[in-house]
């Protein structure tokens, strides 16, 4: 597998070139402005997502200081972790501090919401809209069995008519748009995303994202992102797809595969913000070109990251050391410096266990962005 070379005519130049060849036209398009010939830009509503890649919803991880640091690498628009109606009604903390997250980011936020109750959701909509989301966005796609014990995420596919009901009522609640977040169904016995997916356009959905496998494959086997082509073909609201794609090349190759209106990455972006400003660059190439990274740039992106996330999480240590393992992936001798962050005792040896192994690959000379964002082989594919 070959890394991509920012900026050279064998990384960036032929994935560029093979996009632009190969990106299916639609009259949706902004083609008159060259720097919409890429990607174009996707319109939810007043929404603007421009580039069209979205950070997705990942419970546990996309909180206010994951998505404080991903924001100022170039995505469209960052998603919240799923926050629960129930306990935006009572007020938990945890919902307070998803519901705080729109005021920390300098992009579009979608607050994700999830439950079964109608008139709770709206509640919870209305909530988010107050403290700023641009968008709302329904889980209807969670497979993890709490949420499905409660008739909400995945469960919805089994229950269309309540998503529809789901749908209509926080419509009404607030005014900003309202998107929905699914699967391709339960298993592959009921593959009926189109049929939900068509409802849902009815329902007033303003656009959907659908996550290219059943709720039973939770992330194993492939993506299958015929479905997500199928969709486009079938709704005139904007389709978002998502899964499987880990690289610029992949972004490119979805869209080009699918026709899809915007890409939406989640464990692609797991200690890789310049994963969002390559394909931002891609994109855009007639922008001016972000800085490329140096070490000491990795060290306080991270450190950035870690120090909020120690002031307001200060006894989960162990989920701080899974974002900074993350972060090593791709990094040369990366295994044996993840031992030793997975055995530090404190948020402070942590970060000097980090700090010692940046100072290794900047003596390595490695490149941060060589390292970091991989080129699959789109462009062999296509020229």
């Amino acid at each position: 597998m070959r890394r991509l070379e920012a900026g050279s005519p064998s990384g960036i130049g032929l994935i560029i070139h093979a996009a632009v060849a190969h990106r299916p036209r639609s009259s949706r398009d902004s083609m008159h402005d060259d720097e919409n010939v890429l990607c174009g830009t996707m319109q939810i509503g007043a929404v603007t997502v421009d580039p069209p890649v979205v950070m997705a919803p990942m419970a546990g991880v996309t909180d206010g200081p994951f998505l404080s640091v991903v924001s100022r690498f170039g995505v469209g628009m960052v998603t919240s972790e799923m926050m629960s109606a129930e306990g935006c009604r009572r007020k938990d903390p945890s919902a307070e501090r998803i519901l705080a997250v729109p005021a920390r980011v300098s992009v579009p936020t979608a607050i994700q919401i999830f439950g079964a109750h109608p008139e709770v959701m709206g509640d919870a909509a209305r909530a988010a809209e107050d403290r700023g989301a641009a968008v709302i966005d329904i889980n209807a796609g969670c497979p993890v069995r709490k949420i499905v014990r409660q008739g909400a995420g995945a469960a919805l596919l089994l229950d269309p008519d309540r998503l529809m009901r789901l749908v209509e009522t926080v419509k009404r609640a607030v005014s900003i748009p309202v998107t929905v977040k699914t699967r391709l169904g339960w298993d592959k016995n009921t593959l009926n995303v189109l049929d939900v997916c068509r409802r849902l356009e009815r329902a007033g959905a303003d656009a959907v994202t659908v996550h290219a496998r059943t709720a039973r494959q939770i992330y194993s086997g492939q993506a299958d992102w015929t479905w997500i082509g199928e969709l486009k073909r079938e709704l005139s609201i904007p389709v978002i797809g998502n899964g499987d794609v880990t690289s610029p090349s992949d972004f490119f190759r979805m869209k080009s595969q699918t026709g899809c209106d915007a890409v939406m990455i989640g464990r692609g972006a797991l200690g890789n913000p310049w994963l969002f400003q390559v394909i931002a660059q891609l994109c855009r190439p007639q922008r001016a070109e972000a800085p490329r990274p140096q070490w000491e740039d990795f060290r306080r992106t991270v450190h950035e990251l870690a120090e909020m996330f120690i002031q307001e999480k200060p006894k989960a240590i162990g989920a701080l050391k899974k974002h900074l393992v993350w972060y090593t992936k791709g990094c040369p001798n990366a295994s044996v410096w993840r031992y030793r962050l997975m055995s530090a005792p404190d948020g402070a040896s942590l970060l000097n266990v980090f700090d010692a192994y940046v100072l290794e690959l900047a003596a390595s000379q490695a490149d941060v962005l060589t390292c970091k964002v991989r080129d699959n082989g789109l462009a062999q594919e296509h020229l």
